[in-house]
C-alpha cells in the first residue's frame, strides 16, 4: 500500500515540505489551501518535477470544522488511507498587546492557529485508528511487558519559536503557538499506545 501524506496549508514552509516529501518517496500527496490558484500552482509543480507522485488538489478552510473534515474525508475516498500528516495552516498576528486587542482579534488568531491544528489532528487520529500500521513502529516499555506496535500514522503540528518563548505584543499568536504544543503532547500520550506518533516542530 503507497504511503499517503496530507498538507494543510501549502504555502512557504508548507510548499517546501511537500517537496520534501516528493523527493524523499511519498507515493501519493493530497496538498490543502484556503487559496485554491496558488495551490493549483503548487500541484503542477509536483507533477511536472515529480510525474511518479499522485498529487490531490484540495480546499481547506481551517477556521471551519466541516471544511476540514471534508478535506479528509476526500483524502481518505481518493487514496484509502493517511500515513503523514502534516498540520501547517496558521496566519501571523495581530502583534498587540492584551490592551490593545480585541475579542475578535483574538479569536480569529486562536481559531486558525490552535483549534485548526487541533480539528486536522482530530481528524488525522480518528482516520488513522482505522488503518492498520505498515511498518515495525516504536517501543513501548512497560513493568509487564516490551511491545512493538506497527505505526498507523504520524502526524507533526507547526507550531513556532513563539511556543517556547514569549515576546512583547505577541498574545495572540504566542499564547495560540504555546497551545499547539500542548494539543501535541496531550495526543502524543494519548494514542502513542495505538500506534500513532504525533510531534511538533518550532521554526524560528
Amino acid at each position: 500500500m503507497p504511503e499517503q501524506g496530507l498538507r494543510s496549508k501549502v504555502l512557504g514552509i508548507g510548499e517546501a515540505t511537500v517537496f520534501q516529501f516528493a523527493k524523499h518517496g511519498a507515493a501519493s500527496l493530497a496538498i490543502s489551501d484556503i487559496n485554491l490558484s496558488s495551490l493549483e500552482k503548487v500541484g503542477q509543480r509536483l507533477r511536472d518535477e515529480h510525474p511518479q507522485v499522485e498529487v490531490e488538489v484540495l480546499y481547506i478552510d481551517t477556521s471551519n470544522e466541516q471544511s476540514i473534515i471534508d478535506a479528509h474525508e476526500a483524502t481518505i475516498q481518493r487514496f484509502g488511507r493517511i500515513d503523514y500528516a502534516v498540520n501547517n495552516a496558521g496566519v501571523a498576528g495581530p502583534f498587540l498587546p492584551s490592551m490593545d486587542t480585541s475579542r475578535e482579534q483574538f479569536m480569529f488568531g486562536i481559531d486558525i492557529n490552535m483549534v485548526g491544528v487541533w480539528l486536522c489532528q482530530r481528524e488525522q487520529i480518528k482516520h488513522m485508528l482505522k488503518q492498520e500500521g505498515l511498518t515495525p513502529g516504536h517501543v513501548i516499555i512497560s513493568a509487564a511487558s516490551l511491545v512493538r506496535l506497527a505505526c498507523r500514522g504520524t502526524i507533526v503540528n507547526m507550531s513556532s519559536i513563539y511556543g517556547h518563548k514569549c515576546a512583547r505584543s505577541n498574545i495572540t499568536y504566542g499564547t495560540a503557538k504555546h497551545a499547539v504544543l500542548g494539543i501535541t503532547r496531550n495526543d502524543a500520550v494519548s494514542y502513542g499506545k495505538e500506534g500513532i506518533r504525533i510531534n511538533a516542530v518550532c521554526p524560528g
